[in-house]
């Protein structure tokens, strides 16, 4: 059974990114952001655009729904949505057109799905859940045998100046948005320079590659939205390589591949066993 206080921070969590995606509504107007080269960058070598055909998915946690509507366009029979928040209608508005998809507004703990699925992807998920081993098992009950999860979470070994800045910057948890939204817009203006910065100069600067090969491919409103997903939610957790594996692999899957994303996340496939 969860821990109260687990579950308390759980709670906020989510109330945040239902607050969060009510002011970063839409993914619309940017080629990247929303579009399959994005997922490409996060995911890899991990996964194949043809895969999921005509299988049948689940998106466990999905913000406003830009991940799953990029999953739309690689024609999966059917597709779940699991989202805890009141973004859930969000979601539905974002995807509107796609008439195979089937909403669940609860918790990734709590979910029950009308049938397993193939495939299961919470991507940027794991890492905002305080202790999600209950949340990863009913993943593993909910795939058919030998089916395949995705996950992607921030990455440790490279972010150490980053996971110190958010530490400094921690009080922005407690704030209101608008201020926290007000810093995101500052701090966005101010990574422009230095991704020149890190263009230009021979050596490695922090987060170069990350800067350079996916933040800065958004535009300025989407990497707003990014900064602001760092500063705001109540809870997040960095995990080295091997304890992202370890978590996933004592809740029953195997571990088949893992991608580091440009130094700031790394992305896990694994099977159910």
């Amino acid at each position: 059974m969860i821990k109260k206080d687990d579950q308390r921070i759980r709670d906020k969590t989510i109330d945040d990114f239902g607050s969060q995606f009510e002011k970063f509504s839409s993914f619309e107007n940017d080629k990247y952001w929303a579009d399959l080269d994005h997922l490409k960058d996060l995911l890899g070598n991990t996964f194949s655009f043809l895969e999921i055909k005509d299988k049948i998915i689940a998106e466990i946690g999905c913000g406003n729904g830009r991940i799953v509507n990029m999953l739309q366009k690689l024609n999966p029979s059917k597709t779940y949505v699991v989202e805890p928040s009141k973004s859930i209608e969000i979601v539905k508005k974002n995807n509107i057109n796609n008439n195979n998809i089937y909403y669940h507004n609860v918790d990734g703990a709590n979910f029950i799905l009308e049938e397993k699925c193939d495939y299961i992807f919470s991507l940027g998920v794991i890492h905002h859940i305080k202790n999600p081993d209950d949340v990863i098992k009913n993943i593993y009950n909910h795939l058919i045998e030998k089916g395949t999860f995705f996950c992607s979470v921030y990455a440790k070994e490279k972010n150490k100046v980053l996971i110190n800045f958010l530490n400094i910057l921690s009080f922005t948890k407690k704030i209101d948005d608008k201020y926290v939204f007000m810093l995101s817009f500052i701090f966005n203006s101010m990574l422009v320079p230095y991704t020149y910065l890190c263009k230009a100069l021979p050596f490695e600067l922090p987060m170069k590659k990350y800067l350079v090969e996916r933040f800065m491919k958004n535009n300025f409103k989407n990497r707003t939205h990014i900064i602001f997903d760092q500063l705001n939610p109540e809870y997040a957790k960095f995990y080295k390589k091997e304890e992202i594996c370890e978590l996933i692999e004592k809740n029953g899957f195997t571990v088949e591949q893992i991608y580091d994303s440009a130094g700031n996340n790394w992305a896990v496939r694994a099977i159910k066993k």
